[in-house]
């Protein structure tokens, strides 16, 4: 596992047993990897299991949040790599707040091979026992507190980021939605 920075057209690898050897103390070995930012209460946090990668072992990044003020956590994505029960990429997002949601996936993005030429419409798996769908076109005319949500081309995205201009496409509406159902 390694850490990737950029910057200025240049880039580096660090590799993450490089910075257990210098920084941890501990006999036992750490069991994941955490990148984090805040802004107030809340903080949103990547983390990575430690050690081998290999399919039996299940890598993968979560993404999560936590406010230290109401004491409270929020799983919202997991991005698992090829394993021993999926040969593909996956993606699950989750429906937030541990305490009160389910600890299940409400979605599922599977990155299956499309041909060069195949412009069907993405396939995405949704729990319909625990979520319900609503097409962009229709939420607008939704009755409820979400119903202000609209998604909106991304034209952009923030200089800090490592994720690709296509990838940003693809996710930046989930991300929108997510943001603003948190708050």
């Amino acid at each position: 596992m390694q850490i990737k920075l950029y910057g200025n057209g240049h880039s580096c690898n660090i590799p993450v047993q490089e910075i257990i050897d210098k920084y941890w103390k501990d006999e036992t070995a750490p069991f994941s990897f955490e990148m984090s930012t805040a802004i107030g209460d809340e903080t949103i946090a990547a983390t990575a299991m430690l050690g081998e990668e290999s399919p039996d072992t299940y890598p993968s990044i979560r993404l999560d949040s936590r406010n230290a003020r109401k004491n409270s956590s929020a799983t919202w994505f997991i991005l698992e790599t090829p394993n021993e029960t999926n040969p593909y990429v996956t993606g699950y997002a989750y429906a937030g707040n541990d305490e009160t949601e389910s600890d299940s996936w409400i979605t599922k993005i599977v990155d299956a091979p499309r041909g060069a030429d195949d412009d069907s419409k993405r396939l995405v798996y949704i729990d319909d026992d625990i979520a319900e769908t609503v097409d962009t076109k229709t939420a607008s005319k939704l009755n409820t507190k979400y119903a202000q949500i609209t998604v909106q081309p991304v034209t952009s995205f923030s200089k800090a980021s490592s994720i690709t201009r296509n990838s940003v496409s693809v996710w930046q509406p989930m991300i929108k939605i997510l943001s603003l159902w948190k708050a």
